[in-house]
């Protein structure tokens, strides 16, 4: 999940209910969040762009 309001990464259980671990990311307005089969992670933003990271980079 992300949030736009606390700029955050956030790795939630639907089993359990609960929050895994979250992550501070830089400030921007993101909208989307998806990963590829390699490990990358792909964030969309309010601007149309797309931000590409390594779990190992945030």
């Amino acid at each position: 999940m992300l949030s736009d309001k606390e700029d955050l990464f956030i790795k939630y259980d639907l089993k359990e209910h609960r929050m895994v671990w979250t992550k501070k990311l830089s400030e921007f307005a993101q909208e989307g969040v998806t990963f590829d089969s390699e490990g990358t992670i792909y964030f969309a933003d309010d601007q149309g762009r797309v931000l590409k990271y390594r779990m190992d980079d945030l």
